[in-house]
């Protein structure tokens, strides 16, 4: 493969934004499990090439072959972070396996030059089962890395309703399954300041069942019935603690059990593929 280099993130054009970048970068590479850890620039040095240079600071990967270098750059200047060559590994399918995680999350390997290194690295008896078998064990692969990635950020961690989780779908189509359609509803429409919509006023017809204090329901329907300016403070923080207290620790706990199990099948047809990859050269 031809020498290829990548910016990491923006420029950075203070010190304290340059740790910040690292602090994503480093994030990054540990969740790709490269096999090494991105090393500290000494942030001194770094401060005082910026300072001269009067430049921002810029994080780049280059490959070159199987050469990674992981550094910083300010104008004419760099610093080398991490140097490591994977071509000292001696099995070919962990090298392969580190140019497939690069090519999922850099373009520093291309699904061109991946085929190539199969075809270059292939066995005599590889035939096109072989083959197969392979570009499904990467499917799997990319897809079970984007599940971690998806178990680790934020996504089934809520425990706070706000704007982005009424924005997620799942979420809203989970909540209108288990019957808390309506609150979602509620809030939304009270969020975004709709007054007597027809899904706040739905809610309140339903009564007890909203949950909302007794008080509280009792002088919003009055000012319903009146048609008075509705002051929806009190009742907002009420379903808000509903949500927060019952619907997401659910919400939470079913969808991280649904991931966890499609992984642990993605991770079954991973082992069952790679045995019938093995079988099959030994035959």
């Amino acid at each position: 493969m031809a020498p290829k280099k990548e910016q990491w993130d923006k420029d950075a054009y203070g010190l304290d934004e340059a740790k910040e970048i690292w602090g994503n970068v480093a994030g990054t590479i540990d969740y790709m499990d490269l096999g090494f850890k991105a090393k500290k620039p000494d942030w001194k040095k770094l401060a005082a090439l910026m300072k001269k240079a009067n430049k921002p600071a810029s994080y780049y990967m280059t490959l070159d072959g199987l050469k990674y270098t992981f550094e910083v750059h300010v104008g004419s200047k760099r610093l080398v972070l991490n140097k490591v060559d994977f071509g000292k590994l001696r099995d070919e399918r962990k090298q392969r396996d580190i140019l497939r995680k690069l090519s999922l999350r850099t373009k520093l390997v291309t699904k061109e030059e991946l085929a190539k290194f199969d075809e270059q690295h292939a066995d005599a008896e590889d035939g096109p089962e072989a083959i197969k078998i392979n570009k499904e064990i990467d499917r799997l692969k990319n897809e079970l890395a984007f599940m971690r990635q998806t178990a680790e950020a934020a996504n089934y961690r809520s425990k706070t309703v706000d704007k982005a989780l009424f924005m997620n779908k799942e979420f809203k189509a989970w909540a209108a399954r288990k019957g808390y359609g309506a609150f979602v509803s509620f809030l939304i429409d009270v969020d975004d300041k709709r007054g007597w919509s027809s899904d706040v006023v739905a809610f309140l017809k339903l009564g007890k069942k909203t949950g909302l204090r007794e008080s509280t329901l009792r002088a919003l329907l009055k000012a319903l019935k009146d048609r008075e300016q509705p002051d929806f403070t009190e009742a907002r923080k009420e379903v808000a603690r509903i949500v927060n207290k019952v619907m997401l620790p659910k919400y939470n706990k079913e969808k991280m059990r649904e991931l966890t199990d499609e992984m642990k099948a993605h991770q079954a047809k991973v082992r069952a593929l790679e045995k019938k990859l093995v079988a099959l050269k030994a035959a």
